[in-house]
């Protein structure tokens, strides 16, 4: 499918695009990790607990710091809910980030989005939440997590730019 050469006065309507599209990613990403997670192994399942920052996930714990900084304290429940809306709005900025540069920097369109999603994965995942104190460092954590990380984010990207693509027909 050709992709339509956006100028600068359409990155309104290219942002908008993405959210949409990224929440897109963002459920299909889940759906495939969490089919992945359900299917490892107890030794997997139980190196991973050990890596995460008091057996949360990282989006959970960047929560609890982001409230820290200004003060305040969350409940176990609401520092889960936080982490997860940390995550969705993760996966929406992705979004965004890719309808916007995918015709702008055609490198990053590359695969369809695949390119974004690995950059994104290398990033995120395996860079960001350590150096954030969100998780250990990658070397704690299996093969298996890495390998569904990389899984979802392939997805993510995927599912962004065919959603974008779909939308460009239409919007």
């Amino acid at each position: 499918m050709a992709r339509r050469m956006r100028g600068n006065g359409e990155l309104t309507t290219d942002l908008v695009k993405g959210v949409i599209a990224g929440a897109a990613g963002t459920w299909a990403m889940d759906q495939v990790t969490q089919y992945m997670y359900s299917h490892e192994g107890p030794a997997a399942f139980l190196r991973e607990k050990e890596a995460q920052v008091e057996g949360k996930y990282a989006t959970t714990v960047l929560a609890e710091k982001a409230a820290r900084l200004v003060g305040k304290q969350l409940t176990e429940t609401r520092a889960e809910a936080v982490g997860l809306g940390i995550h969705w709005t993760t996966g929406a900025l992705f979004g965004a980030a890719h309808s916007a540069l995918r015709s702008r920097v055609p490198v990053l369109g590359a695969g369809h989005g695949i390119v974004h999603g690995v950059v994104f994965w290398l990033l995120v995942d395996e860079a960001a939440k350590p150096l954030l104190g969100a998780s250990a460092g990658p070397a704690e954590f299996p093969w298996q997590s890495h390998a569904r990380g990389l899984a979802g984010h392939l997805v993510l990207g995927a599912v962004t730019d065919i959603v974008l693509d779909v939308l460009d027909q239409v919007v």
